[in-house]
């Protein structure tokens, strides 16, 4: 530990023994060094936090939060779809809000306006604010983690219209209980993703060549009602899919 603060490691998705679990008052502090043994036994899309005591809420916040991967081809298969997994191009998306101060910097204020809740202005796609994605006009498997301290996210995909959709072209191949033995559709009023929720979506952009879409983040008055007006924006992230598929993968690009 060199970050000054003691942290615990706690692992979602993973069967790892009581001694590696990240309890709480299991924190590793500044100069300790501890080793965290996992199976990796079963493919998951695992995510990992800081779990110490009092301290998971700031410290998940300022950064010490990430996915974990365990692939599998055999287990991955086609989740009862004509599709193959391993030949679908993956996007990793970790969804969070911030807030920052004058100088631009990660603000949390734990023991004050933070104690109970802090929802942020600013919405993040695997850490770049309102990015925008450049796509194939192809399929697309995204794992999503919520790794908000406070907020929920209501996801859907619009068109430039602002129109709904993602139940046309995505479907949820799985959730945290793992993988679906078949897929469902997109659901209708969009896909709720709770914190440190993960799911996994298919999406298909075949027919969607040349057009600019939103990852939009719709309002809900019963899951989000107490999200503060003034912090609450809908703009996730712009998907913009290309004519032709490139020889290699286009990456996240800033504004």
């Amino acid at each position: 530990n060199r970050t000054g603060r003691p942290f615990s490691v706690h692992l979602h998705g993973s069967a790892s023994l009581p001694v590696y679990d990240g309890w709480a008052e299991d924190e590793t502090c500044y100069g300790e060094t501890k080793e965290y043994v996992y199976p990796n036994n079963r493919p998951a899309h695992c995510w990992y936090h800081d779990h110490a005591l009092h301290l998971t809420a700031n410290n998940a916040y300022l950064g010490l939060a990430g996915l974990y991967l365990i692939s599998s081809k055999i287990k991955d298969g086609g989740c009862g779809e004509p599709w193959n997994l391993e030949d679908i191009e993956e996007k990793h998306i970790i969804l969070q809000d911030k807030v920052l101060d004058a100088n631009c910097q990660l603000f949390i204020d734990p023991l004050g306006v933070h104690q109970i809740s802090l929802y942020g202005d600013i919405n993040l796609m695997s850490g770049i604010p309102f990015p925008r994605m450049l796509l194939s006009p192809k399929w697309y498997r995204f794992r999503f983690v919520n790794s908000a301290v406070s907020r929920p996210f209501l996801l859907k995909i619009k068109n430039g219209a602002l129109q709904d959709v993602s139940y046309n072209i995505c479907k949820v191949i799985a959730t945290d209980g793992g993988y679906r033995d078949t897929p469902v559709l997109f659901p209708t009023a969009g896909l709720l993703i709770g914190i440190a929720e993960r799911y996994e979506v298919v999406c298909d952009f075949t027919t969607l060549k040349g057009q600019t879409l939103f990852m939009w983040n719709e309002k809900d008055d019963v899951f989000m009602k107490d999200v503060p007006y003034f912090c609450y924006s809908h703009l996730l992230g712009r998907l913009e899919i290309s004519t032709i598929i490139p020889a290699s993968s286009p990456k996240f690009q800033e504004n």
